[in-house]
């Protein structure tokens, strides 16, 4: 990741260190690969890519509630995916693409944060 992010990847580090210390490194890793091997987390990167466009928070959460497993999950969890899901689009798409400020990406951090409640 680019330096220029570092307060981002610090956001990013301290959420995921507290969520992984509070529910454990196992259901957080099952987490982490239903993100990364989900279709619909495909086709967001894909869509975002292609477009050149930055996802609103509400598309990441949906996104998110789109794989069945995190369908009916506590809010906790699906908070925590869905900012795994923006990490990954952070890495593979903002990133390559210079889609965005590290500011416009903490806000969007921010809103999804609100919008999971």
């Amino acid at each position: 990741m680019e330096s220029k992010f570092r307060e981002l990847n610090k956001l990013f580090d301290d959420y995921v260190n507290n969520y992984i210390r509070e529910y454990g490194e196992r259901n957080s890793g099952k987490i982490i690969n239903t993100i990364k091997t989900s279709k619909h987390t495909s086709n967001l990167i894909n869509q975002s890519a292609s477009k050149r466009v930055i996802p609103s928070a509400n598309d990441f959460k949906s996104t998110t509630l789109g794989n069945l497993s995190l369908s009916f999950a506590r809010t906790a969890k699906v908070r925590f995916a869905t900012l795994i899901l923006l990490y990954i689009w952070h890495n593979e798409v903002q990133i390559p693409l210079n889609l965005g400020s590290e500011a416009d990406t903490i806000s969007l951090l921010n809103r999804i944060l609100n919008t999971t409640n």
